[in-house]
């Protein structure tokens, strides 16, 4: 009788009479375990090695806007990272925790696609001195794992606003112009066009131009065809952010992780006509009712051109301190060009009817001028798209010299106007009229 060769490739061998599994069969079956996994599991069998770029941390100073959605302006602190390859959109996602003098904070990254940084993670909260340590970045793609640290912002300071921001030029290469405040230098400055009509999936603008520039730039042409084949379109809406910005190594080092603190305001604009003047642009607060806040340097006798977004009417108002309005001159083209004035009644708390203003011609306010007043009678008729900031531009002259830091605040319900209200009255005589008929 002949014995059978014992298989080199038996998967059991014998031990004090039981089977136990060899070493290599273990193995085995541990690579098949894992390739089945990977069978039905195509993004752990296709995760790639996370590489991550430009890591940053700073206190940012927002004002206003209208770009990022459901995020206030303000003091903030703001973290995240540039480049994160593979993105969201090929399996990864990121976290960012900080043990602080709260306890452990952990925040989800939001994956911002901007058509300039298509790979970037991001967030940004109220700023909190508790929270100014380093963030540890957390990104996840399948098996793989990334982690990396942001620098700490410490005691940065706030920086301020740019101030006397405005756009001139037509066609599709405005020049926007702006003042750095008296007693702060920036190491450079940066200014991002976004597009309003064009938002990323977590509803933010998608910023479609940057440049860095001097810390001495006062002004800027855009180019006429910007990076990615973009070309800025007549009667698109756009917000364009100018950045003053500090660094950690007081250089002009753009890098992202070199940015110490900055501000960031941002102005609405659409592309000017040929015959518009230098428009000064307001910062739009948005909300149910938004209202427009200007920041410009005045002279006695000196008109400037001012341009929020239209609805019905406006209420114009100076700000603590400012100088009175000497004169509005309003624009021409709109509707009919003919506009009710209101003026503030401080004995009767509210508004009166002052005459009309046709428009291209200036009206001067009696005395020393007025801190307030409203215009009505532009006709819905007209069409005005109300998210267009460069749509009702009015002139005004102060009465003296300083700085503008009114508001102008959109009527987006109609009032009736004197000559409807006059109509109105004439209407209530007669049915009071027809009763006393009646009555007798």
């Amino acid at each position: 009788m002949c014995k059978l060769k014992r298989s080199k490739y038996e998967l059991f061998s014998k031990k004090n009479g039981g089977l136990i599994l060899k070493r290599s069969s273990l193995l085995l079956f541990i690579s098949i375990f894992f390739l089945g996994i990977a069978e039905f599991s195509p993004t752990l069998a296709t995760a790639d090695e996370i590489n991550v770029y430009d890591v940053y941390s700073f206190r940012d100073n927002w004002s206003a806007n209208t770009v990022f959605n459901g995020t206030g302006g303000s003091n903030r602190l703001t973290y995240g990272a540039i480049s994160v390859v593979p993105n969201k959109d090929n399996g990864t996602i990121g976290t960012a925790t900080q043990d602080s003098i709260y306890g452990m904070v952990t925040r989800p990254l939001t994956f911002l696609p901007f058509t300039i940084t298509p790979n970037q993670f991001a967030d940004s909260i109220p700023y909190f001195p508790g929270l100014t340590g380093q963030w540890k970045l957390t990104f996840t793609n399948g098996l793989n794992t990334k982690e990396v640290y942001t620098p700490a912002v410490g005691s940065a300071q706030l920086s301020p606003f740019a101030t006397n921001v405005a756009i001139s030029g037509s066609g599709s290469n405005p020049t926007f112009s702006w003042t750095v405040p008296t007693g702060y230098t920036p190491n450079y400055i940066r200014l991002n066009i976004f597009d309003l009509e064009d938002r990323l999936p977590n509803g933010d603008a998608n910023n479609i131009f940057y440049t860095d520039l001097s810390s001495t730039t006062t002004s800027y042409t855009i180019p006429t065809s910007l990076p990615n084949a973009v070309t800025l379109e007549q009667g698109h809406q756009y917000s364009f952010s100018i950045s003053l910005t500090q660094t950690r190594d007081n250089t002009a080092n753009a890098y992202m992780a070199n940015i110490l603190s900055r501000s960031r305001s941002f102005f609405e604009f659409t592309l000017l006509d040929e015959s518009e003047p230098n428009v000064y642009l307001p910062i739009v607060t948005p909300g149910p009712t938004p209202f427009y806040t200007f920041n410009v340097d005045v002279s006695s006798g000196q008109q400037i051109f001012i341009d929020p977004m239209v609805a019905v009417g406006y209420d114009y108002a100076i700000g603590a301190n400012n100088p009175y309005f000497a004169s509005v001159t309003l624009p021409v083209g709109i509707g009919d060009g003919i506009y009710a004035l209101y003026l503030f009644d401080e004995t009767l708390n509210k508004y009166v009817f002052k005459g009309y203003i046709n428009g291209g011609e200036a009206f001067a306010f009696d005395g020393n001028g007025v801190d307030r007043f409203r215009i009505l009678g532009i006709e819905t008729s007209a069409a005005l798209d109300p998210n267009d900031a460069t749509a009702f531009i009015t002139g005004l002259t102060f009465a003296g010299n300083g700085t503008f830091t009114g508001t102008m605040t959109p009527i987006t319900q109609d009032v009736p106007e004197p000559a409807t209200m006059l109509l109105l009255g004439l209407g209530l005589i007669g049915v009071a009229g027809i009763r006393r008929k009646f009555k007798g």
